[in-house]
């Protein structure tokens, strides 16, 4: 199954961005968070930082990102806006 990913709604309507965080969750129980793109570029050229947590972490994230989705405050992105 792919990945689900999500966005905060006003994402295309911010004039500057002020946080350039990447968060991938599995499971609830593994997290990844990053300040890498995940492009050729990310991985291969900037010097970026992250860092993987996993147990309670990474069940507190799952519950606080819950509460975003349930507050409309993310939405899912679909193939047409991925990219």
């Amino acid at each position: 199954m792919p990945p689900a990913i999500y966005q905060d709604r006003e994402h295309g309507q911010l004039t500057k961005a002020s946080l350039h965080t990447k968060v991938l969750l599995i499971d609830r129980a593994d997290l990844l968070v990053t300040s890498a793109n995940f492009t050729y570029l990310g991985h291969a050229e900037n010097i970026e930082f992250g860092v993987r947590l996993n147990g309670r972490p990474a069940a507190d994230a799952w519950r606080f990102f819950a509460q975003l989705f349930r507050s409309g405050l993310l939405e899912r992105m679909t193939v047409a806006t991925v990219g």
